[in-house]
């Protein structure tokens, strides 16, 4: 779903909230009615307040919701990384979370190159791991606003992001994103995560 109002540049995703949610709303409310068991995939900033105000507007079953949540921002740093080591990105592993945006930060703990930790994979000459880091997670969050400012929209690479998700459950792949989702059902079963 990419239903919202357009974006100006300078605007932040928070600030398209107002706006957003009151669009979103009545058109969650008329998929319940029509389609109630199909998957809404949230696009639309800010991605994930508004796939929790979509979760709570609905009523079909919070399994059928999420949002594009950071897929984008993980391939985005997975391919600069790879770039930086010259190894081809479907071979990074590192996972971008929080909200899709200013908090967002990527999981370093859990880098890899392949099989071998990033904290163990073999550097450049000349760069520290912690040069890297640093510079990857700026250069990945602030990325869709510098886009943002040159063209005026940001389209192609959410597209690609988007395309994926859907074809993962089109195929039923079990493949494992870093989305928008709401967690709580998950405590409910763990009792070690309370």
């Amino acid at each position: 779903m990419t239903v919202g109002a357009t974006p100006t540049p300078g605007q932040s995703r928070l600030d398209l909230l107002g706006a957003n949610a009151a669009i979103l709303r009545p058109i969650v409310r008329e998929l319940d009615r029509v389609a109630p068991d199909a998957i809404i995939i949230l696009v639309s900033n800010p991605v994930d307040i508004l796939t929790r105000i979509a979760i709570a507007t609905s009523t079909r079953s919070e399994h059928l919701i999420f949002g594009s949540g950071t897929v984008l921002d993980t391939a985005r740093l997975q391919y600069q990384l790879g770039k930086r080591l010259n190894v081809d990105k479907y071979d990074v592993h590192v996972p971008v979370i929080g909200e899709h945006g200013d908090s967002e930060f990527p999981v370093w703990s859990n880098a890899a190159i392949g099989m071998i930790p990033l904290t163990e994979f073999p550097l450049p000459k000349g760069t520290s791991l912690e040069q890297i880091q640093i510079e990857l997670a700026d250069v990945t969050r602030d990325r869709g606003n510098a886009i943002m400012q040159r063209k005026g929209h940001t389209s192609y690479g959410i597209a690609t992001s988007v395309a994926q998700l859907v074809d993962a459950i089109l195929r039923d792949e079990k493949r494992m994103f870093t989305v928008s989702v709401q967690i709580i059902h998950l405590l409910e079963h763990h009792p070690k995560l309370h």
